[in-house]
């Protein structure tokens, strides 16, 4: 297997440059590392960091075989952590859960009132609902009791295998390098302006348009988290992700933008007619509105029952050849035998005439013979009284009766 050091802080690359004291892992670190492998031992060593940036790595690692080793897996990092088949936690190792949060020095001198608090509130109780559904799709932890965990700093790393995050115990020692202590989790894009609103001191007359801006920010960042677990990630069958927002499972009247590993970009679905992974076909309309998607079309059974509807007609044409078969077979059997017949028959014919032939013959000499001595026999024939007739040859009597035909005849 590949293996992958995921070290210090988790944060995209343009933002490295905040940590130029701490170890940085960011997605293209881990693109790098895994060079292509399908197959990846993780060794994990970080306090946590941006949450999209974990998340990116957590999607990516989710789709190939890895197993993860946990020294320090915290915050993000436990997310990330999770995406590992076979999920091992050293000894005195540490992984502590929490809600997602910002430092509030990061803030500035940003004016904050009840209604930009409110909508903070929502956005990190949006993050939560993410890092929530990860952590019980993949624990089998009840979701009240990971919100009582997350409620507050936890290290769950002594209840790892007990509570389903890790799935054994990381024996082999080797010399690691300690990540610092304190835990980050934090939302990049709002920390970026919350910094540049640091380096704009602006005045009371401008704090409306601050609000403003911050408003703007936050509705930028509902595009870029989870509303509900119910949302989901489709892939078209030419590797393009969507992300549609639905909070009942549903397509159709649903938003849907592109994805990014997983996470939701700014970027509505392109309009048109859409071919999913699974067959489907998704109609997106103006704003990435999702205007129809067809039934799931089971394509094993189609191909199955195609194979036995070829089968069938594979038989019945085999049956079809074999009765031809046996037809002409049968045919040429019964062409024998009626020319058999035939050649009996024109034997059988020639054997009668060559009798009826041969009696004529034997008849026409007879009739000579008769007709020779009927003169002669005639006195003698008139003078022989019945019982002379009586006492004659069965040839004697045949010639007399033929010279008595003969007579009636006048031949």
């Amino acid at each position: 297997m590949q293996s992958v050091y995921i070290n210090g802080i988790i944060t995209k690359d343009e933002f490295k440059q905040e940590h130029k004291n701490e170890e940085t892992f960011s997605f293209n670190d881990l693109v790098n590392q895994l060079d292509g492998a399908k197959e990846a031992l993780v060794y994990i060593n970080s306090p946590g960091g941006m949450i999209e940036e974990g998340l990116r790595i957590y999607h990516h690692l989710s789709k190939i075989n890895v197993h993860t080793i946990a020294f320090n897996a915290s915050s993000i990092a436990s997310i990330i952590f999770l995406a590992g088949k076979k999920r091992f936690i050293a000894n005195e190792a540490e992984m502590i859960i929490h809600n997602a949060w910002i430092k509030g020095e990061d803030f500035g001198d940003l004016t904050l009132n009840a209604n930009s608090l409110t909508m903070l509130k929502n956005e990190f109780e949006k993050m939560d609902a993410v890092l929530v559904d990860i952590y019980k799709s993949c624990t089998g932890i009840e979701e009240t009791k990971l919100l009582s965990l997350m409620a507050v700093d936890t290290d769950v790393a002594s209840e790892a295998i007990q509570l389903g995050f890790a799935t054994d115990i990381y024996e082999e020692k080797k010399v690691r390098h300690i990540a610092s202590n304190r835990v980050i989790m934090y939302n990049q894009i709002s920390k970026e302006t919350f910094l540049n609103h640091k380096s704009n001191k602006m005045a009371n007359e401008q704090t409306e348009a601050r609000l403003n801006a911050f408003e703007k920010l936050l509705n930028g960042v509902k595009s870029i988290f989870i509303n509900s677990v119910k949302n989901m990630v489709v892939k078209l069958q030419d590797d393009v992700e969507l992300y549609v927002f639905s909070e009942d499972g549903e397509f159709e009247g649903k938003r849907a933008v592109l994805a990014d590993d997983g996470i939701p970009t700014e970027e509505n679905a392109p309009s048109g007619t859409h071919i999913l992974e699974d067959g489907r076909e998704i109609v997106v309309g103006e704003n990435g509105i999702i205007e129809s998607i067809s039934e799931v079309v089971d394509v094993q059974a189609t191909l199955q029952a195609k194979e036995e509807e070829m089968k069938t007609l594979e038989a019945a044409k085999k049956a079809i050849e074999y009765e031809k078969e046996k037809a002409v077979s049968l045919n040429a059997e019964l062409q024998a035998r009626v020319e058999a017949l035939e050649a009996q028959n024109k034997a059988d014919k020639e054997e009668a005439q060559a009798k009826v032939n041969e009696l004529s013959e034997q008849f026409a000499v007879l009739q000579k013979e008769v007709l020779g001595k009927e003169l002669k026999l005639d006195d003698k024939i008139k003078a022989m009284s019945q019982e002379d007739i009586s006492n004659m040859s069965v040839s004697d009597r045949f010639r007399l009766s033929q010279i008595n035909k003969a007579k009636a005849l006048k031949i």
